[in-house]
């Protein structure tokens, strides 16, 4: 019977906050399979390939990559928050006292994110395209990560400021344009209710005299449940 995936990598993330640092030789290999998996499973795709193959790939053993990280999830995770965190540093270096700080904010999004092409940078493209496939315990604190993002994009517009800027195919001004008619919309006036009709039926509260042609609208009164007979009129002698 194998152990299920997820409580390797809770014992792998245990096992890393008890082990002692790292050694000089150890911390080189960490950064290598960082910087070497980021292009490999922005080009290929994490779907493409296994621990086996990237350990090939890298000249090492798998053990030696399974000292590192469980399996490739922990290492698309790894990645991801590396760059959710230097994408958040980017953001934070803009003066929180600016009067257009979102708008800076996003035009830093932007540069971070986007090659001079135009396309998404390896990293981020593995952020857009391939975070889905990671198992829900994972996903979660990502997502969370990147919706702290979105509030220093577009503060209660998170979402619609996200999904906007990772479509490639917007630059700049189109971004803010649909930002500003997102914002616009929402901001309008709700229409009046409509005023009920008045009910012919309905109970009317006693008037005072003069108020009585005002009652005549809405028909007769209903006779009360306790009323079992009209008082009799007598004509005088």
């Amino acid at each position: 019977m194998q152990t299920p995936a997820r409580i390797l990598r809770a014992d792998a993330e245990s096992l890393e906050r008890d082990s002692p640092d790292l050694t000089v030789r150890e911390q080189e290999q960490y950064t290598r399979i960082l910087t070497i998996a980021e292009g490999l499973m922005a080009r290929h795709g994490i779907h493409t390939m296994t621990a086996s193959s990237l350990a090939q790939a890298l000249r090492m053993a798998p053990s030696t990559l399974r000292r590192h990280f469980a399996d490739l999830d922990a290492l698309l995770a790894t990645l991801l928050h590396r760059h959710l965190r230097k994408l958040a540093g980017a953001l934070n270096k803009i003066p929180r006292d600016s009067p257009d700080r979102p708008q800076k904010c996003r035009a830093a999004y932007l540069a971070y994110t986007r090659t001079p092409q135009g396309g998404f940078t390896e990293a981020h493209l593995l952020l857009v395209r391939d975070r889905h496939l990671l198992p829900d315990d994972l996903l979660t604190n990502i997502e969370a990560a990147r919706c702290k993002l979105g509030n220093l994009l577009a503060q209660g517009h998170a979402e619609e400021a996200l999904a906007l800027l990772d479509l490639p195919s917007l630059n700049a001004p189109r971004i803010e344009a649909a930002l500003a008619a997102i914002t616009a919309d929402q901001q309008k006036p709700a229409p009046p209710a409509p005023k009920p009709a008045p009910h012919r039926d309905r109970i009317i509260p006693a008037a005072r005299p003069r108020d009585a042609l005002a009652l005549l609208r809405f028909g007769p009164l209903p006779i009360p449940p306790h009323v079992t007979a009209r008082p009799q009129i007598h004509s005088s002698a």
